[in-house]
């Protein structure tokens, strides 16, 4: 057995795919203070934590907001 590196301790890195068609973000309210921090997805508005159909809203980002469901993380933008 041999001592493993510290490369090989971190975990690999987190995928995230992009968000599917049915997901609609339109608005984003970012703060600084995680709670006050909101999305328009699907003509709702959500806040992290928020459950929106079968996604729970992970992170509401500057310009994306990430979902996750079933274990996997998905990543939606405004579209223009």
């Amino acid at each position: 057995m041999g001592v493993k590196t510290i490369a090989e301790q971190r975990p690999s890195s987190t995928i995230v795919l992009s968000a599917p068609d049915d997901v609609i973000l339109t608005g984003i309210a970012w703060q600084a203070t995680p709670r006050l921090r909101k999305a328009i997805i699907n003509d709702t508005i959500v806040g992290e934590g928020s459950l929106l159909k079968d996604y729970k809203v992970h992170e509401i980002r500057h310009q994306t907001v990430r979902l996750e469901r079933g274990g996997s993380l998905y990543e939606a933008t405004i579209r223009r």
